[in-house]
């Protein structure tokens, strides 16, 4: 599936990015994240960005859509970002470009890696083997959490939303 890049305007109904796979090289070639460059395909990027994609549209935003019906959670209205500035509502944030491209690195290097299948294994909390034993932070079960991208949207998802490295 092609990227249709959604600039805010909601022109183009089929739209499933908001960035181009050109932002997301310049956005990694930038930061030094030599991965994306190493890709053997535009195919493996696209694929790469559209999981991206599916991790940020299932997060929970601030604001509303300005259609009810628009393909995805961008543009939004009423966003006031954390130090009360009302965001453009005609306009992707560029905050969430870079989001979308540091989740689409993850992507790369580690496919999968936003939206893991969890098993039961996966929400351990405390486990002894012998004389060695293993707990997790409660609510993280040992999972690296997304700094970066937690970042990037400073001030664009609602405050309850945690974004973890499962």
């Amino acid at each position: 599936m092609s990227l249709i890049v959604e600039d805010g305007s909601l022109s183009t109904p089929s739209a499933n990015t908001y960035a181009t796979q050109s932002y997301v090289a310049s956005f990694c070639s930038d930061y030094g994240l030599t991965t994306w460059a190493d890709l053997a395909s535009a195919s493996l990027e696209e694929q790469a960005i559209h999981r991206a994609m599916s991790y940020l549209e299932g997060l929970t935003y601030r604001g509303y859509k300005i259609e009810y019906d628009q393909p995805l959670l961008w543009p939004r209205y009423e966003v006031y970002d954390d130090d009360g500035y009302l965001l453009d509502d005609d306009a992707i944030p560029p905050k969430l470009l870079r989001a979308l491209a540091q989740a689409a690195y993850e992507e790369a290097v580690d496919p999968g890696v936003l939206q893991k299948t969890l098993t039961k294994g996966d929400f351990i909390t405390a486990e002894r083997v012998d004389v060695i034993s293993i707990s997790y932070e409660p609510g993280h079960g040992g999972s690296p959490i997304f700094t970066k991208i937690d970042r990037f949207l400073i001030g664009l998802v609602e405050s309850s939303t945690s974004l973890e490295r499962a």
